[in-house]
């Protein structure tokens, strides 16, 4: 059974990033229904479904992550006059003990990032550094 109150939360966190890291001048929205990036002229230029229940495996987690934050490069692509760090570059996505990591650069080594988002902590997933060590122990 879904869980509007999970969806909710795990929006308002990835919302919280998109607005920490987009221009200023473009707006988030974000409830049960998903995310909304607005421009600057108001335009919708992304809508994202409803998110990610808690309880969900930290692989797909992050796949997740990898796909909302993945698109922002393109989007942002269409506003050559918006400074932005990130535009041509891919987005990458980890596992660490206090969250997962997201982060934009020419490889999948952090320490090389143009723009790192803040973590997000596991929590958000409904999962716990415990559940984190158990489930990524049964992935390898």
């Amino acid at each position: 059974m879904a869980n509007p109150q999970a969806a909710v939360n795990v929006s308002a966190e990835v919302a919280a990033r998109f607005r920490e890291i987009l221009p200023s001048d473009f707006a988030v929205e974000a409830d049960e229904t998903g995310i909304r990036l607005l421009a600057p002229d108001g335009r919708r230029v992304l809508r994202t479904g409803p998110l990610v229940e808690h309880r969900i495996p930290p692989e797909q987690a992050l796949r997740h992550l990898r796909f909302l934050f993945g698109v922002l490069p393109k989007v942002m692509s269409g506003f050559p006059d918006a400074s932005w760090p990130a535009v041509g570059f891919p987005c990458f996505a980890d596992a660490f003990g206090d969250g997962a990591h997201v982060w934009y650069g020419p490889t999948d080594d952090e320490d090389a990032a143009v723009l790192r988002v803040r973590s997000i902590p596991w929590a958000v997933f409904g999962l716990s550094r415990r559940d984190l060590a158990i489930r990524l122990r049964q992935c390898m």
